[in-house]
């Protein structure tokens, strides 16, 4: 019995909510072997507050469970075969939250070097990469969290896409890539910034 408790009492502690979440910021880094890089001075909110579920479901469900406000299981679906390495893709439709994207597809990926190269990939077919909106920095470019300025969460590059406005970004933690277009390149990036 006293086993069972202290079990139930580890996994309550692991799975706590976080009440000091840290809010999202794009900061300069580079390293001497990359290209060089340049942030945006970008502030975001946590939008993920539940924990990814558990590895036992499958990978289909965990993206799901992953995906943006606004979008969801009325709006988006698995597709298969998932993209280049993904172990799982999803393709949304118009987003349900304000100046949202038009469509977007979400992957998640099975480790770092796999998300690095399918942002790599995503970023590679835009036919122009611009600066995001207000960031006065060229794309691609890394982004973190206010509270966590010397953290790298992910990366994103803003752009055009067969001629719509698009934006690509990461979420490390999550080993999410997600590639949104939209009409409007601002209110897509302020889009990413509030509910991204």
């Amino acid at each position: 019995m006293f086993v069972v408790a202290v079990s139930g009492l580890g996994i309550w502690w692991m799975l706590k909510p976080d009440d000091s979440a840290p809010r999202p910021m794009a900061t300069p880094t580079s390293s001497p072997s990359e290209p060089t890089t340049s942030s945006e001075p970008t502030r975001r909110t946590r939008t993920t507050t539940a924990a990814p579920p558990p590895p036992t479901d499958s990978y289909d469900s965990q993206l799901m469970a992953l995906l943006s406000a606004g979008h969801d299981s009325s709006n988006c679906e698995p597709i298969s075969p998932p993209a280049g390495t993904a172990l799982a893709t999803v393709d949304c439709g118009p987003a349900t939250t304000p100046g949202g994207p038009q469509s977007t597809r979400y992957s998640l990926f099975g480790d770092p070097s796999a998300l690095d190269a399918g942002f790599g990939e995503a970023v590679r077919v835009n036919s122009e990469l611009l600066e995001c909106p207000g960031s006065g920095v060229d794309s691609p470019t890394t982004w973190h969290y206010t509270e966590t300025p010397d953290q790298v969460a992910g990366q994103i590059a803003c752009g055009t896409y067969n001629d719509r406005p698009d934006v690509v970004w990461t979420n490390d933690e999550n080993l999410l890539l997600a590639d949104a277009q939209g009409p409007d390149l601002e209110e897509l990036h302020n889009w990413w910034l509030q509910y991204g």
